[in-house]
């Protein structure tokens, strides 16, 4: 059995049992860079950082939503999503095992 070396793609058959590979297009290198640098952004976020962007997804919103708010919307919002991540490191907190930093 030969297996490819990492970062090369197993070539896919057209049938079962078949030896010839199936033609299939090169993936598209922008839609990599895409998903790489989306990745990147989200590893370089502080767990308080990814825990409001988690948040905001579950309330259908973006940033960009958030900065056209007016301010008093902003504001509301702001305590809410405050509010959550409290919740959330509570709860995070009875647990067991769990190791959290609570110093702010």
């Amino acid at each position: 059995m030969n297996i490819p070396p990492i970062g090369v793609p197993a070539p896919t058959y057209s049938k079962p049992g078949s030896n010839t590979p199936a033609l299939d297009p090169a993936p598209d290198s922008s839609a990599k860079e895409d998903v790489e640098a989306e990745f990147l952004a989200y590893a370089r976020m502080s767990p308080a950082e990814r825990m409001r962007d988690n948040i905001l997804k579950s309330m259908g919103l973006t940033e960009d939503d958030v900065n056209a708010m007016s301010p008093a919307d902003r504001q509301k919002l702001e305590d809410k999503i405050k509010e959550l991540i409290k919740q959330q490191m509570e709860a995070a907190a009875k647990k067991k095992g769990q190791l959290l930093d609570v110093a702010v």
